[in-house]
C-alpha cells in the first residue's frame, strides 16, 4: 500500500486471538483498523461516525448474526470480506455482495482477498498519489 494513503478496515470478530490476527495482518498490510469489534451494536455505532475503505467481518458476533451490520455495508458500497467458519452455500441477500473466506485465515489468502475487492481503491490511491 502506498504510505501516502491510509486505507481503514473494519474488524468485526467476537474470539480475541482471531481478532488480534486479523488486526495484526490487516496492519501489516497498511490499514488502519477500526475496532476490532465483538458486538455488532458496536460496529453499527463506529459506522454511524465513519466509512471504512473495507471491512472483515464474522457471520456472528456476541450478539448475534450480523446482517444488520452486512446489510449496512452492502448499502455504503463498501467491499466486505466475511470470515467464518460456517459454509453458507446461499447466503442472505445482506451478504450478496461479500467475498466469503474460510477460517482459519491465513496471509495469502488475506492479500489475494483485498486485492481483489479493493481493487477500486488501489486504483483511485494511484490516481491520487500520480496527481498529488
Amino acid at each position: 500500500m502506498n504510505a501516502s494513503v491510509t486505507h481503514r478496515a473494519l474488524v468485526c470478530e467476537d474470539d480475541a486471538l482471531l481478532a488480534l490476527d486479523l488486526e495484526r495482518q490487516l496492519e501489516d498490510l497498511g490499514y488502519e483498523i477500526l475496532g476490532p469489534f465483538a458486538r455488532q451494536s458496536d460496529a453499527l455505532r463506529a459506522l454511524a461516525a465513519t466509512t471504512p475503505d473495507v471491512a472483515v467481518i464474522d457471520v456472528e458476533l456476541a450478539d448475534g448474526a450480523c446482517t444488520r451490520l452486512a446489510g449496512l455495508l452492502r448499502d455504503s458500497g463498501v467491499p466486505t470480506l466475511v470470515v467464518s467458519g460456517l459454509a453458507v452455500s446461499n447466503p442472505p441477500p445482506e451478504y450478496a455482495q461479500a467475498t466469503w473466506l474460510p477460517k482459519p485465515l491465513e496471509p495469502p489468502a488475506l492479500r489475494r482477498a483485498l486485492g481483489r475487492a479493493c481493487a477500486p481503491i488501489s486504483e483511485e490511491s494511484r490516481t491520487e498519489t500520480a496527481a498529488g
